[in-house]
């Protein structure tokens, strides 16, 4: 299944921006689908001293077979709805990254 038409991604000077929700204290870290036209994806870091967004860069780096030093947070310091820009990257590239994740679609 192609997933990448659902997710919202974008370029811009820096790189590709990618829409993520994300679910907090969860009981793994994990890329659970899509969600709302945004990849959502669940750590079980909290939401405190930006554990949660650093455990997010990792989870999306590790799925993406990235170093993580190429994913920063763009949008959503505090927020569960967030973008991530990932640098040095074309955006069929992570179309075909994401695409190889097979994800589920949800609602």
């Amino acid at each position: 299944m192609d997933a990448t038409p659902e997710i919202t991604l974008t370029t811009d000077k820096q790189g590709v921006l990618v829409s993520l929700v994300i679910k907090p204290r969860s009981r793994a870290n994990a890329i659970l689908g899509i969600r709302a036209r945004a990849l959502s994806v669940s750590v079980t870091a909290a939401p405190i001293e930006g554990a949660a967004n650093a455990a997010v860069l990792e989870v999306l780096a590790e799925a993406l077979r990235l170093p993580k030093s190429r994913l920063s947070l763009a949008q959503g310091h505090k927020s569960r709805q967030k973008v991530v820009r990932i640098a040095d990257i074309t955006l069929e590239d992570v179309r075909s990254r994401l695409s190889a994740l097979t994800l589920p679609q949800k609602a």
